[in-house]
């Protein structure tokens, strides 16, 4: 654990580069990196340190970073505008998950000094880090609080200091580990006491009880990581919102923290300056050849990223998009060509933190079921795939495919490529039960990658989805079904659980797309996106900044005055029953602690009491609609306490 603070190690010089502002940056001549920013740069101090000794795989989180609002007459770079840009772009840059130039891609738990400001420190500047008042307003909001965006300050001005010191006294044990331990969520938290050599004292704060309970109602970034859901922002229409309305719209409303566009609009990148949200841009597949060599990529560079990075966050640069299905030879064998052109032209550029890769179907695969079989393409594996991905390991860049589940069920897998309760599918070689096909198609491709020696590779997902409307009769295709994939997906993926193969791995999901687009050919086509042109939702899959997750948009689901429980219907059968256990057990949502041996609802001890529970809570936990408790067509719903009305208990 470190404490970087780039507000005492800034010149008059080098305080926009301090507050992750717009400047020249600092190059590093012996890496070659372009730093444009101080907490990255004395972050990989640190790591550059740690590899000397030969620790640098060691794990480093973030003890304390902040930025005081007040400060003593002309004291240099201390202002409200400075702190909320330091906080505010600290947040955004840590919750993407971006990481610094020499650890790409690792997100740093990391502590925001402070929570409050604090009335008995020393000097006018310490009493001023906080990001609260006593009173729990916000000296200003840095994108952590539910209800509303970043903001301006709240009401500034400095905490005065008090004229009573009062020690603060725990009912037990030590209230500074224990708070600690409440807020150690990856990624970010606060400092919420501060240690003296004389104890534990507390300002003129609110109880600590309560204190905890606004974090947890106000600051939802607090307890949970930072999301690796982004969006497919397509444009085939005519009837979509201008760019910047878009912009404001993601940044403010939803979660999204990250867009991937099918080409590099100038429009859209303008519209998505300062706004923190990660930009993917795209080569189209009719550049690839002209672009393999390096003159031209310099070009494209100079044109498409340049005029608009860093004041707009691009992160990537997908070239072409799943150009191994094309069959065009031309295409395949200038596709590598075209990416190294592409990064060396952004190393000449001293552009140092955009990563290239390019977009895979999984037709790349010439097997996947059971995924231990996961296999390139014979001819492709060694001639094409090997160089792809030994140049994303030297390159430290993502290997983006995109699963479809969606193309790729039958009538009898439907409920398995949902992640609904299903038998799941049995690897005999690996001995794992798959319950989803999402987790058995990424792990297929993980197969495959380990089969050639890259399984260090990362993976990201370039598009996955489901159609909310299509042609009639056509199999699969409603609105149910589409909230059901994608709003499991944005969980499931938010879990971090990762798959049975890749455990504890979060991968960077693009969910297709962002809107429904009417220039589309067929119905199916034209109905992927998760938002209307107005910007109204088509349905909600947890994104939404002020909600959590629904049904479709104007049709609520059924409701009653009273509360509603889900129970097994009576004709059930227990192997039924036990695959629902099994499949609500497995999400990240749903704590099935209380019926395991010795939980509190352990007893009765049979299949039917503890599939009541399990399916219960999976129906109070995902929103209550009537098909969380479908189950197969094995849980019915009843306005009658389950408690009362029969021997199963624990509701």
């Amino acid at each position: 654990m470190v404490n970087p603070y780039p507000f005492f190690g800034f010149s008059a010089n080098s305080l926009d580069y301090a507050l992750f502002k717009p400047n020249a940056g600092v190059f590093d001549a012996v890496t070659g990196m372009h730093y444009t920013n101080m907490f990255d740069a004395q972050m990989d101090a640190v790591y550059s340190a740690m590899k000397k000794v030969g620790y640098e795989d060691v794990e480093i989180s973030v003890g304390e970073t902040g930025w005081p609002s007040v400060g003593d007459p002309n004291q240099l770079g201390v202002s409200m505008e400075n702190a909320v840009s330091y906080n505010g772009n600290l947040v955004r840059h840590v919750n993407s998950g971006k990481g610094t130039p020499l650890m790409p891609n690792r997100t740093f738990e990391t502590y925001v000094f402070a929570l409050f400001n604090e009335d008995l420190k020393r000097s006018t500047s310490e009493r001023n880090y906080g990001l609260f008042k006593p009173d729990l307003t916000p000296v200003y909001d840095v994108g952590i609080m539910r209800n509303e965006p970043a903001s301006a300050p709240a009401s500034p001005g400095p905490t005065a200091p008090s004229s009573k010191t009062e020690p603060y006294a725990g009912s037990s044990g030590s209230p500074y580990r224990k708070s600690k331990e409440l807020f150690m969520t990856p990624t970010l938290s606060l400092h919420f006491l501060h240690e003296t050599h004389s104890g534990l004292i507390m300002a003129n704060l609110f109880p600590l009880a309560t204190a905890i309970l606004f974090l947890s109602v106000t600051c939802p970034h607090l307890s949970r990581a930072a999301y690796p859901i982004g969006v497919n922002y397509g444009t085939v229409a005519n009837n979509l919102p201008p760019p910047s309305q878009v912009a404001a719209f993601l940044k403010t409303k939803t979660t999204i923290d990250r867009v991937k566009l099918f080409d590099a609009n100038p429009d859209i990148l303008r519209a998505f300056a300062g706004t923190g949200i990660a930009v993917t841009v795209s080569v189209g597949n009719g550049d690839i050849v002209s672009l393999s060599k390096l003159p031209a990529a310099q070009s494209w560079v100079a044109a498409n990223i340049l005029p608009y990075y860093p004041q707009t966050l691009i992160t990537r640069i997908a070239v072409g998009n799943e150009i191994l299905a094309t069959s065009d030879k031309t295409l395949i064998s200038r596709l590598l060509p075209a990416m190294k052109a592409l990064h060396s032209a952004l190393q000449v550029a001293k552009v140092t933190n955009i990563q290239v890769t390019t977009p895979h179907s999984l037709g790349i695969l010439s097997s996947s079921e059971p995924p231990s079989t996961g296999r390139f393409r014979r001819g492709y594996d060694r001639v094409i795939f090997a160089p792809i991905l030994d140049f994303h390991r030297q390159t430290k860049s993502a290997f983006m495919v995109n699963p479809y589940p969606y193309f790729g069920f039958s009538a009898r897998t439907l409920n398995y490529a949902l992640f609904k309760p299903n038998a799941g599918i049995f690897d005999a070689a690996t001995g794992i039960n798959y319950t989803n096909m999402f987790d058995a198609q990424m792990d297929a491709v993980y197969s495959a990658m380990k089969k050639l020696g890259y399984e260090d590779v990362e993976i990201a997902v370039g598009e996955t989805g489901w159609p909310s409307v299509g042609d009639p009769n056509q199999p699969g295709v409603n609105m149910e079904n589409a909230v059901s994939y994608n709003g499991n997906l944005v969980r499931h993926v938010n879990s971090g659980k990762g798959t049975p193969l890749m455990p504890n791995r979060k991968f960077e999901t693009y969910v297709f797309a962002l809107f429904n687009e009417n220039l589309k050919p067929s119905t199916s086509e034209r109905n992927y996106g998760l938002f209307k042109p107005d910007l109204t939702p088509v349905y909600d899959v947890g994104i939404l900044r002020n909600e959590p997750a629904s049904g479709p948009a104007p049709a609520a689901p059924s409701t009653s005055s009273g509360k509603k429980w889900c129970v097994p219907r009576s004709d059930a059968s227990d192997q039924a029953l036990q695959a629902n256990i099994d499949y609500v057990c497995s999400t990240a949502q749903v704590d099935c602690k209380p019926i395991q041996a010795g939980g509190a609802c352990f007893d009765p001890d049979t299949v039917r009491t503890h599939a009541a529970y399990a399916m219960n809570a999976y129906y109070q936990a995902f929103g209550r609609h009537d098909y969380d408790c479908d189950f197969g067509k094995t849980g019915v719903i009843t306005a009658v306490d389950p408690s009362t009305a029969s021997s199963i208990s624990c509701f």
